[in-house]
Parts: C-alpha cells; sequence; structure tokens
C-alpha cells in the first residue's frame, strides 16, 4: 500500500513546486526565437558597426578592357624606365659651344647639375660642366638664367618648415652654380638665379632615385642676339 502511494505524493509535490524548479519545463523550447533581434548600440561606437543597408544589391562594373590594357602599358613602362643603379647622378651639358648658336630669341636649357641631399656642394665633374657653360656664353653671350630645385623629402617637419626648407634648399644650390659662373668669368648682369622649391619635380618621388633627380640646379641660355 505504502509503495503505490509513494508516486502520487512525489506527482504532487512536482505540482505545488516553483516553475524553476520543476525538470519538465528544462527541455521546454516551445517559445520561438525572434528572427529580427534589435541590436543595441553603445552611445559612441555607432561606426563600429556596419551598416548591412549600404551594401550594394550588386558587385561593381569591372573595368573595361581598353582601361586594363592602359593600366598595363603604364605600369610597363615604369618598371622599364625604372633606375636601380646605386650610383651617383652625373651633372651633364646638353650641348657645346660647337654646337650652333642658339636662335635668336630662344631660351634653351643647356646643362643640369645633380646635387647629394641636404647639400648644395659642387664636385669637380660639376665644374667641368659649369665651365662648358661658361665656353657656350662666352661664344654666344646672352643671359643664363639658373633654377634652383629641391625634393620633396625633408623628414618629418611641418608643412610651413618643409616649405621653408625646401626653399631655402634650392635657393643654395642656384647660388653656388651662379658663384661657380661668375668664377670663370661670367658678368653677374648675365646671371639670373631662381628658387622654386619642390614645385617642380622632373620625377615621383616613391623611390630614392626619384628624389635624387628632384635635386638639381637647371641653367638655361636665352640668347638675346646672335654674335656670330
Amino acid at each position: 500500500m505504502a509503495l503505490a502511494i509513494a508516486p502520487l505524493l512525489f506527482l504532487g509535490a512536482c505540482a505545488s513546486a516553483p516553475e524553476w524548479a520543476d525538470p519538465t519545463g528544462w527541455l521546454d523550447d516551445s517559445e520561438p526565437v525572434p528572427e529580427n533581434q534589435t541590436v543595441v548600440v553603445p552611445e559612441g561606437q555607432e561606426e563600429s558597426f556596419p551598416n548591412l543597408a549600404s551594401v550594394p544589391d550588386e558587385a561593381p562594373e569591372a573595368s573595361s578592357k581598353e582601361e586594363r590594357e592602359r593600366l598595363t602599358k603604364e605600369l610597363t613602362a615604369d618598371r622599364d624606365s625604372a633606375n636601380y643603379s646605386t650610383e651617383p647622378l652625373r651633372s651633364s651639358i646638353r650641348r657645346t659651344a660647337s654646337a650652333g648658336p642658339a636662335v635668336a630669341g630662344a631660351t634653351e636649357q643647356i646643362a643640369v647639375i645633380y646635387f647629394d641631399s641636404a647639400s648644395a656642394d659642387l664636385d669637380s665633374e660639376d665644374l667641368e660642366v659649369l665651365r662648358q657653360v661658361f665656353l657656350i656664353h662666352q661664344a654666344e653671350g646672352g643671359v643664363l638664367k639658373v633654377q634652383g630645385h629641391a625634393s620633396g623629402k625633408t623628414g618629418a617637419v611641418s608643412a610651413p618648415d618643409r616649405e621653408r626648407i625646401n626653399l631655402e634648399m634650392s635657393a643654395r644650390r642656384a647660388d653656388s652654380v651662379a658663384q661657380a659662373l661668375r668664377n670663370f668669368g661670367v658678368s653677374p648682369a648675365a646671371i639670373l638665379v631662381e628658387a622654386l622649391s619642390d614645385s617642380k619635380p622632373v620625377y615621383e618621388e616613391s623611390t630614392a632615385n626619384g628624389e635624387a633627380w628632384n635635386r638639381r640646379a637647371e641653367i638655361f641660355l636665352e640668347l638675346q642676339s646672335s654674335k656670330r
């Protein structure tokens, strides 16, 4: 008799137990899970969550064949023209006095001088190029225009400081060349000096070589009238 009453007492106890203690409800998964739950974003962190509504429905249109061919040609040209030599740049004369006079009234670039980083010094090869410039001017007359240039790289400085440093460096380079020409015998009145800072680069400065090509002074001859 006692064995028959025990199960009934157990079931009665379970029926009177609180819901959290009822093991029959522990595995109840009858409550549906919401399909779209609202995510509460902490204030000030809105940008850390992507806005899925901004994702385009379709993939962006692929570039045209002509555009890909153009980019390929440009990249190939950049690769082929790259100069990876560690040799220093050589200053050069563009023509000699024996080549004949320029056209009266024309302006012609006749030489370029390259400089080391943060330097306006001239070496023996630079001076030989400038001696040739003197000989051209002696034969043809005219006005020599010396334009000093700087590379755009100046280290970790502010924009105003970079502008000041590069302007000063380009002026020093132009003055150095002009003084050498005066030492050879060119009249000071026949020399015009201009500092252009880094405003006219001839090469991109993504490489050290590009920077080196931009550290220069260019010499132009403006022939007012032919002496021959």
